[in-house]
């Protein structure tokens, strides 16, 4: 699986879990939500250590966990 893949899964899921909206997660991570969508759409590519430690931070799991293949 992609790095994009597991990204993408990883924190849909983690967004489904806990029942995120994506402007509560655009806020707490600091990124546009134009961003989080494409990020939960499958979509985004060039995903920068800014936006990674964003997601991390507002879903509270460290890098290793949020990009760790299934």
């Amino acid at each position: 699986m992609s790095v994009y893949r597991t990204l993408y899964v990883r924190t849909l899921g983690a967004v489904q879990e806990r029942k995120l909206a994506v402007r509560d997660l655009a806020f707490a991570s600091a990124l546009p939500e134009a961003r989080i969508v494409s990020i939960l759409e499958g979509q985004a590519r060039d995903i920068t250590l800014t936006e990674l430690a964003g997601l991390c931070a507002a879903l509270g799991m460290p890098p290793a966990v949020l990009l760790q293949s299934a």
